[in-house]
């Protein structure tokens, strides 16, 4: 089973959801995303990381949620 997560632009939306297996490894893709590109980088607190749903990849199936925030982009910058 994996978590599903979407990372949500404020000025756009959410993006495509992805795959991780728990909210600290996609609190970790985030935060190197967040410190690692210009945009993210430019206005952290634009950008939030929500956990959507759930993947059973045994199955294949899709176990949609309300997003739950995770965190957000000026939790993770590392300020300079």
């Amino acid at each position: 089973m994996f978590n599903m997560y979407a990372i949500r632009d404020l000025n756009l939306g959410y993006n495509q959801p992805y795959c991780e297996k728990n909210d600290e490894v996609a609190i970790r893709g985030f935060s190197y995303a967040i410190n690692h590109n210009d945009i993210m980088g430019f206005r952290p607190s634009d950008f939030l990381l929500f956990k959507v749903g759930e993947y059973d990849d045994e199955k294949g199936d899709v176990i949609g949620e309300m997003p739950v925030l995770i965190c957000r982009g000026e939790d993770v910058f590392a300020h300079d």
